[in-house]
């Protein structure tokens, strides 16, 4: 005859692999509500099904268990980007994403740069 065993626990269900798997699955929720990138205002969810199968003779059945979680997703990310577009020499266009005003001050000084070079001898002060 087989071992009898009453359960007056969850964690002695299965030997306690309700417990392993539910405390598993409250890690990932824990994470996921302390993760940067999820909703904070989103719920978290912990699911857990037993399923239970007695046999014909109702002496044994067969248990299920399942442990799902329902996360909160990644918000979106969304940035205003400048975009510049430029061309060489050879009249080639490429579009780049904008430094936050940097690339300002380096068209200013290429700009005075030149006007330094092509103006060199003239009596003119540049004030760029």
């Amino acid at each position: 005859m087989a071992q009898q065993r009453q359960i007056k626990k969850l964690d002695e269900l299965m030997d306690g692999a309700l417990t392993e798997r539910f405390n598993y699955e409250m890690d990932r929720v824990l994470q996921n509500v302390f993760d940067l990138n999820a909703d904070p205002k989103k719920k978290r969810q912990i699911q857990i099904v037993i399923e239970i199968t007695p046999n014909e003779r109702r002496d044994a059945a067969e248990f299920k268990v399942d442990v799902k979680s329902k996360l909160a997703q990644p918000m979106p990310v969304a940035q205003t980007v400048m975009l510049i577009l430029r061309f060489n020499e050879n009249a080639n266009a490429a579009l780049f994403e904008g430094d936050g005003g940097a690339w300002k001050l380096r068209a200013v000084q290429n700009i005075r740069n030149w006007l330094v070079e092509s103006l060199a001898g003239c009596n003119v002060e540049i004030i760029a």
